[in-house]
């Protein structure tokens, strides 16, 4: 008796999974969920844009405005690669023994200041290598946003 219990549990756990299978893939394929390939395969859409505002927050020509920030800021960093190659290697004072930081002659100050700009500039540190800490932290906006359209919404 508990084996055909057993055995009608089974066939009825099956049941309902092909089901369940079988209807989401028909739902799916009404719905233009995914498109075939060549190959006959179904392609997932692509994932849709996070976007935190509320409609007409943020301007329709936002995509242009990141491209001039993004040429902006290759231009920027060029100059200071261009800073850097021409600088003579910097020469260390010799100072008092201690605790003391190492005093630079001549080119130390403009060697440091370099050094931040190439690393404000440089879009190679974040995770996906596109975005310079100046994509959202620019010098001549208060190291606010460039865009001022942006700076104008929810953000400021």
């Amino acid at each position: 008796m508990r084996k055909r219990r057993l055995t009608a549990l089974v066939i009825l756990c099956a049941a309902v999974a092909a089901t369940l299978l079988i209807s989401t893939q028909f739902m799916s394929a009404q719905n233009g969920a995914g498109k075939e390939n060549k190959k006959g395969d179904r392609e997932k859409p692509p994932p849709t844009i996070y976007n935190p505002y509320p409609p007409g927050i943020l301007p329709a020509d936002l995509d242009s405005e990141i491209a001039r920030v993004l040429r902006e800021i290759d231009v920027i960093e060029g100059r200071a690669i261009e800073r850097w190659h021409s600088l003579p290697l910097p020469t260390r004072l010799e100072t008092r023994p201690g605790p003391n930081p190492p005093v630079l002659k001549d080119t130390g100050t403009e060697s440091i200041e370099t050094l931040g700009e190439l690393m404000l500039f440089d879009k190679n540190m974040s995770p996906g290598r596109n975005q310079a800490c100046t994509s959202c932290h620019m010098p001549y906006a208060g190291w606010s946003g460039p865009i001022p359209s942006v700076n104008l919404t929810i953000i400021a």
